[in-house]
């Protein structure tokens, strides 16, 4: 268990857990899926999809969400495809030392 002042950073969750110190980097899903959706209209499409690869995680739902909304905003459409609920994991490779 962390206490308060141990060094602790989260990279996917934009919320701080409860009980979790330290710094945190989180990503803003809601403003992912706006700029997604202005940058594709802006270059005028006007059918798009959102490619949704583990429908059942917050992640995707939050983009899924933001850029299904903007799109219709902006006067374009929208399709959602999804990947069957929890999916093999995306294949991962361990991140090189930066020097």
């Amino acid at each position: 268990m962390l206490r308060p002042r141990d060094p602790a950073m989260g990279t996917t969750a934009a919320r701080r857990p409860a009980g979790v110190g330290g710094d945190m980097v989180g990503s803003d899903d809601a403003a992912v899926g706006r700029i997604a959706a202005e940058r594709l209209v802006s270059r005028g499409h006007r059918r798009v999809a959102f490619l949704s690869p583990k429908s059942d995680q917050r992640l995707f739902v939050d983009r899924e969400v933001s850029f299904v909304g903007w799109t219709r905003r902006l006067g374009a459409e929208a399709v959602v495809l999804t990947g069957p609920s929890n999916p093999k994991p995306f294949p991962v490779r361990p991140a090189r030392a930066v020097e």
